[in-house]
C-alpha cells in the first residue's frame, strides 16, 4: 500500500545524490563508478516502488513518462483536479498524459506548491538532478504544458 510520508522523505533523500540521464542503461537508479543516475519519470517509478505504489519489478520492464499514466490507473490511483492536490501526489506534463517531447513528472511535497522531480535543466550536472521547485514557476519555465494530477486512492 501506497505511503505518502515514506514516498517524499524518500524523494528529498536524493537531493545532491544524483545525476540526470535519458541513457537507456543510465536512467533508472543504476550506480556507475559512485554516481547515480534518474531521469524524471524512473525517479518517479523509483520513489513509487520504494514507498508501496508498487513492486520493484516495474523498473525491470519498459517505462517511461508514456507509460506511467496507465501504470498508477492499473495500481488505483485516480486522476484529480488542481484543487485536489496534495503531498505525496503525482503530476504529468505533457499532451497525451506525457507522450510527447518535452514531458515531465514529479512528485508534490506539499499541498500543490512544492514539487521534487528529477529535473532535465541541471543537464547532467553531477548530482544535482534532484531538485524540490516551486511547482507554479516551474510549469511556467516549461511554457505551461498539459497538466494532469494523480492521487493514490
Amino acid at each position: 500500500m501506497y505511503n505518502k510520508d515514506i514516498a517524499v522523505t524518500e524523494a528529498l533523500s536524493w537531493q545532491h545524490q544524483a545525476t540526470y540521464s535519458m541513457q537507456l542503461d543510465l536512467r533508472d537508479g543504476v550506480e556507475v563508478d559512485g554516481t547515480t543516475y534518474f531521469n524524471c519519470a524512473s525517479f518517479i517509478y523509483y520513489v513509487l516502488a520504494k514507498a508501496g505504489a508498487w513492486h520493484n519489478t516495474y523498473l525491470q520492464r519498459e517505462h517511461n513518462i508514456g507509460t506511467l499514466q496507465y501504470d498508477l490507473l492499473k495500481a488505483g490511483w485516480v486522476e484529480v483536479d488542481s484543487q485536489h492536490v496534495s503531498k505525496g501526489d503525482v503530476f504529468i506534463w505533457g499532451d497525451d498524459y506525457g507522450i510527447s517531447d518535452g514531458a515531465h513528472t514529479g512528485l508534490f511535497v506539499n499541498n500543490g506548491k512544492k514539487i521534487i522531480h528529477s529535473s532535465w535543466y541541471t543537464a547532467g550536472q553531477h548530482n544535482e538532478a534532484v531538485t524540490m521547485t516551486n511547482y507554479a514557476s516551474y510549469w511556467e519555465l516549461a511554457n505551461k504544458p498539459e497538466y494532469h494530477f494523480f492521487k493514490a486512492m
